[in-house]
């Protein structure tokens, strides 16, 4: 798995693979470019460095394992304003906030109670806000390190018209103001799929004709040769 993803990143070999699970044994780094490094490493290895509130909004640790839900909901109470993006009113009508009162709020809002006392079930609460965070309905940002410190810089990238671009591409991929070597790719794509829809129309008629002509010239005896159904996957097109 992780192993074939690297090399098929890489372009070439450069980990032992097999078609046995647990083939690799040891901890591998690779330098894919000068800033970015991949890691191989055996089995599933957790991130030592982040918390596991953090873990378990990435979908690094399964929520359903998750004994204490709302650590992770105040962490991400913290840098989103879930309750003006839920639209929650606080059970004891206060104005202080904390993740035990999100999730109340949550549950008194979709219907959630416990079976036997009919209470509001604020941890199925905090589960279903953590799966829509981890769904992307909820999104959360989370800055470079150093961020604070170097914001000008971050601000004034010149990455960032790159940035901000692709993701108005959908709207006007042929802006004037889009970078050069952006147009040219998108326009070369859209060329290569006119002409393959072409080729294909082509192909489709050509097809057709010499089935016309095969049904006008069809002999008595013909022999067809039936061969391997998968030979389409090894064709290079």
């Amino acid at each position: 798995g992780k192993s074939s993803l690297m090399n098929a990143i890489m372009g070439k070999k450069v980990v032992s693979v097999s078609r046995t699970p647990g083939h690799t044994k040891h901890f591998q780094t690779i330098h894919l470019t000068t800033n970015v490094r991949l890691c191989d490493c055996p089995g599933l290895v957790f991130p030592s460095k982040v918390p596991k509130t953090l873990q378990v909004l990435m979908g690094s640790y399964p929520i359903a394992q998750l004994r204490e839900p709302f650590s992770s909901v105040q962490y991400l109470a913290e840098r989103v304003d879930l309750v003006h993006l839920l639209r929650i009113i606080h059970p004891e009508s206060d104005t202080t906030w904390s993740a035990m009162d999100i999730c109340d709020g949550w549950a008194q809002k979709r219907g959630f109670h416990t079976a036997r006392t009919a209470r509001l079930d604020s941890y199925r609460a905090a589960n279903n806000i953590l799966q829509m965070a981890l769904d992307g309905k909820i999104a959360l940002c989370l800055r470079p390190p150093g961020y604070s410190h170097k914001k000008d810089f971050w601000v004034s990238h010149t990455d960032v018209a790159n940035i901000l671009w692709i993701q108005a591409a959908n709207t006007d991929a042929l802006s004037p103001e889009a970078p050069h070597h952006f147009q040219d790719e998108f326009q070369d794509e859209f060329s290569s799929e006119e002409e393959h829809e072409e080729g294909t129309k082509q192909e489709s008629e050509q097809s057709e004709e010499a089935d016309e002509s095969f049904e006008e010239e069809e002999e008595p005896h013909i022999s067809v040769a039936a061969g391997n159904k998968f030979n389409v996957l090894a064709s290079p097109e």
